[in-house]
C-alpha cells in the first residue's frame, strides 16, 4: 500500500506579486519544480523545489529520463534510504545545484507520502522542540539532508536561517532548536491551496497533513511550462 507505483514531474511560473528588492535578481519569474508520486494505494504525494527561473529543463530531464524510474516501485516509507538511493546515484555530477534540486523535489514528495499516511505534521515528524522560526533544502538536496545539517549546526552552537519555499521552510525552522528566522520569499499563491500564515511578524507552522502544501493542479496546469 505504500509502494509507488507512478510519478510526474513538471515544472510552472507561478509569477511573484512584485519583484524582489534585496535579492541579487529583479524579475517577477518564480520557476517551481514539482513531483507527484502515486502509491499503490492511491494516495498522492507532493514534492518542490525552488528554480528561480534558472536551469528548470535540465532539473526535469534529470527527474524524467533517471530519477524517475528508480523512484517507481520503491517503498515510499523508506525516506532515508530512498535519499541516499536517488543522491548515489547521481554521483558522476554531485554536488551541484542542478543534481540538488532535482533530489530535492523527490525527497520531499516521499515525505509529504508517508505523513498524510501517517496523519501527521511535517513540523512534529521532524522533531519539533517548539522553538519558532534558517539552509535552503532546495540546494541541500531535500529535506533529509537539510535536518542533517541543522543538527550539527546545532552542535557547533550555530543557528540556521532558511529562504527556499516559505510555506515549507517554516516547518522545518519550528523543528529544531537553532532555528530562529525564515526568509520571507515570494508565496506560491495561485498554485497551492494552503497558504501560510503570518501573525504579528511571526510565521506559524502548517496544521495541514503531510508538508502542508496541496498543490492547486488545475491552477498549475494553466501556468505549467513542461
Amino acid at each position: 500500500m505504500s509502494v509507488v507505483s507512478s510519478a510526474e514531474a513538471l515544472f510552472a511560473d507561478d509569477r511573484a506579486e512584485t519583484a524582489p528588492t534585496d535579492a541579487v535578481r529583479d524579475s517577477t519569474q518564480q520557476m517551481a519544480t514539482f513531483v507527484r508520486p502515486t502509491t499503490d494505494g492511491g494516495i498522492t504525494g507532493f514534492g518542490c523545489s525552488d528554480t528561480l527561473g534558472n536551469g528548470e529543463t535540465w532539473v526535469l530531464a534529470l527527474l524524467r529520463d533517471h530519477l524517475h524510474p528508480q523512484l517507481r516501485g520503491k517503498n515510499s516509507l523508506w525516506i532515508k534510504a530512498l535519499w541516499h538511493l536517488i543522491y548515489h546515484s547521481t554521483c558522476a555530477i554531485a554536488t551541484g545545484a542542478i543534481t540538488s534540486l532535482a533530489v530535492a523535489s523527490i525527497n520531499t514528495a516521499p515525505r509529504d507520502l508517508r505523513l498524510k499516511r501517517n496523519g501527521k505534521f511535517l513540523l512534529d515528524s521532524a522533531g519539533s522542540r517548539g522553538v519558532k522560526v534558517p539552509l535552503d533544502f532546495s540546494r541541500v538536496g531535500g529535506i533529509t539532508p537539510w535536518l542533517t545539517v541543522a543538527h550539527l549546526a546545532e552542535a557547533c552552537e550555530v543557528s540556521v536561517y532558511t529562504h527556499c519555499r516559505t510555506e515549507l521552510d517554516v516547518s522545518l525552522a519550528c523543528a529544531v532548536p537553532n532555528g530562529h528566522f525564515v526568509g520571507r520569499m515570494p508565496p506560491l499563491r495561485t498554485i497551492t491551496k494552503i497558504q501560510k500564515k503570518i501573525r504579528n511578524d511571526t510565521a506559524m507552522a502548517s496544521r495541514t497533513f503531510g508538508l502542508g502544501i496541496y498543490g492547486d493542479l488545475e491552477a498549475i496546469d494553466r501556468v505549467r511550462v513542461a
